[in-house]
C-alpha cells in the first residue's frame, strides 16, 4: 500500500470520527436540555454551594475572569 493511501485513509477516519462524535455530543445537549441532569444522589453538596439538584446546559459562553 502507498504511504499516500495510508495518509489519505488515516485523514478521511478522523474527520469522520470526529464529525460522528460532534453530531452524538450535539444530540446529547439537545436531549438534556429538557430533562437536565440530576444530581439528586449529590444534593448535600450542592447545597453548599447553591447550586439546584437539576442543572441545565446553556448555549452561552460565559467569561470567567480572575483577579
Amino acid at each position: 500500500m502507498k504511504p499516500r493511501w495510508i495518509i489519505k485513509e488515516v485523514l478521511t477516519e478522523s474527520f469522520l470520527g470526529v464529525a460522528i462524535v460532534n453530531s452524538i455530543g450535539f444530540l446529547a445537549i439537545l436531549a438534556l436540555f429538557e430533562t437536565g441532569i440530576h444530581l439528586s444522589s449529590l444534593a448535600a453538596g450542592l447545597e453548599l454551594v447553591g447550586t439546584s439538584r437539576v442543572i441545565h446546559p446553556t448555549n452561552q459562553w460565559q467569561r470567567c475572569d480572575h483577579g
